[in-house]
């Protein structure tokens, strides 16, 4: 039995009036990643830097100046996500942010290494209205009590991305 109004999540599929309308995703987005590992001073909430880019649709990533900032060229929700290795180390927590302008937290997560053998994985997603020209980084924290780095690993660490998702 048909509805008269159904929609799917993300506007893959939308049903009005028993009339199938197809609306494609959203090909404004950024996907960016650097290409070494980042060393992370202890205590210290520092914003990860960007070197290369998977795909940037709109402008939103400079490779060279302000190169650990998404940019939104245009306004609306943009799914924003990151994704880290810590290397290995068991003493003291890891904490991965995302941050807009520079100072207001939009998302967070922190946990334990899980041993010390294993670097830990972190990753953060959030859905967040963007104006022109607000920005949003990618911040990561430790407490280990000396230098930790970001390991490199290919298609997942340290990756950033933002979609378009609704404007």
């Amino acid at each position: 039995m048909m509805k008269s109004l159904m929609s799917y999540i993300f506007g893959l599929f939308i049903l009005l009036s028993s009339t199938l309308v197809y609306s494609s995703p959203s090909t404004i987005g950024a996907r960016v990643y650097s290409s070494a590992n980042q060393t992370i001073p202890s205590y210290v909430l520092t914003p990860l830097n960007f070197n290369l880019e998977r795909y940037d649709t709109n402008i939103i990533h400079d490779n060279i100046i302000n190169n650990s900032r998404l940019t939104a060229k245009t306004p609306g929700k943009y799914l924003i996500c990151g994704s880290i290795q810590w290397d290995i180390g068991d003493i003291g927590f890891r904490g991965i942010l995302i941050v807009k302008n520079g100072i207001k937290t939009i998302a967070e997560d922190t946990g334990l290494p899980i041993s010390s053998m294993a670097g830990k994985f972190m990753s953060i997603c959030t859905i967040y209205q963007l104006n022109v020209d607000s920005y949003v980084e990618l911040k990561v924290i430790h407490s280990k009590g000396m230098d930790l780095n970001i390991i490199y690993q290919p298609n997942t660490s340290p990756e950033f991305e933002m979609t378009l998702i609704q404007d």
